[in-house]
């Protein structure tokens, strides 16, 4: 029930959202008050959900957490703006609280202050471009295996990239995608359909096969191991890093241990800082690093955040990239 003063602004707002009928229709109006009617709530979920130890919990158009965030410290915070920006849409809107705000947070980037008096936000469509410094060909001639790292907007960055490998492709590729922790991954059976390798959940204890795609499963942080026989996966359920379990760190600097100079290190969109660290682990032990261009970037935050914490050999937008994939595979020149 609402005071009919009230909501003397919301039909103009239904209007700029595109509404087709009239908001008079959805409610009753009678002695100054205005009820809404019952049956819209059969459009509304109510479900618990903790910012403090949840993962992604839906693709949104709009986030209001007023006058929440006020009562954490900075990590519980910034985990949860983390949170907000991987779950909203392209272009969506987070509303804080009056006291709350997004300066000084790791993720500020990630959004353009829309009515900043009333702490709305809207998510942006990427970022400033970094420059790349580039090497004009992988160091030790082959690559032998490539590790990529995304969050918000990696599929849609995995489906241009992964389809392109041709089937003759030699080096493995190691993919870890943020994904909620409590639901099966489908992963595998989207990325089957599309590409010419084959294509693994990664197990435990796994050769990697030259060819061969493997996704992290959900909840299990992927990492490479070595046994008398070469590399092979490994799966941990040690606690979340960058509040994500599989994390991008784990695996690439896992892999950066084992494979050294012979290992391509990819940073796509994403949109927490989790694969930075990761990424100049490769670099350091002689693997070639690359991260997407965050202006082409769905959620820029991840690439901005990569090239923040060092140099990297490329920086390119996804339809750049293939080439140099195809390049890493065969020890040529780009």
């Amino acid at each position: 029930m609402y005071a009919v003063d009230r909501i003397a602004s919301f039909p103009q707002n239904h209007r700029l959202s595109g509404a087709r009928s009239s908001l008079s229709d959805s409610y009753t109006a009678a002695y100054g008050s205005a009820v809404f009617d019952r049956s819209l709530k059969g459009h509304i979920v109510c479900s618990d959900h903790s910012l403090a130890t949840a993962s992604v919990f839906a693709e949104v158009q709009l986030l209001s957490c007023r006058n929440v965030l006020i009562y954490s410290n900075r990590e519980p915070q910034e985990r949860a703006l983390g949170l907000f920006a991987e779950s909203l849409c392209h272009k969506g809107f987070v509303g804080l609280g009056a006291r709350e705000s997004l300066r000084f947070s790791s993720h500020e980037a990630s959004f353009t202050p829309v009515v900043p008096e009333d702490r709305l936000y809207q998510k942006r469509q990427g970022g400033p471009t970094a420059m790349p410094t580039p090497r004009t060909a992988p160091p030790a001639g082959r690559v032998d295996a490539i590790v990529i790292g995304a969050s918000a907007g990696g599929v849609e960055a995995l489906t241009h990239l992964l389809p392109s490998l041709p089937a003759n492709f030699r080096p493995a590729v190691l993919v870890v995608l943020h994904l909620p922790r409590s639901l099966p991954s489908l992963l595998p059976e989207v990325f089957t359909a599309r590409c010419t390798l084959p294509v693994h959940e990664a197990g435990d204890k796994q050769p990697i096969q030259p060819g061969t795609l493997y996704f992290a499963p959900p909840n299990h942080h992927l990492l490479v191991d070595r046994d008398a026989k070469g590399p092979l996966l490994a799966l941990s359920a040690d606690a979340p890093v960058h509040f994500s379990r599989p994390a991008i760190d784990v695996l690439f600097e896992s892999a950066a241990a084992v494979y050294g100079a012979r290992l391509g290190g990819v940073i796509l969109s994403g949109a927490n800082a989790d694969g930075a660290l990761g990424l100049q682990a490769v670099r350091r032990r002689g693997g070639v690093t690359m991260v997407q261009a965050p202006n082409t970037a769905r959620s820029p935050a991840m690439p901005q955040a990569a090239l923040a914490a060092g140099p990297v050999d490329f920086v390119l937008p996804l339809e750049q990239m293939p080439a140099v994939f195809r390049a890493w595979g065969d020890g040529g020149a780009i």
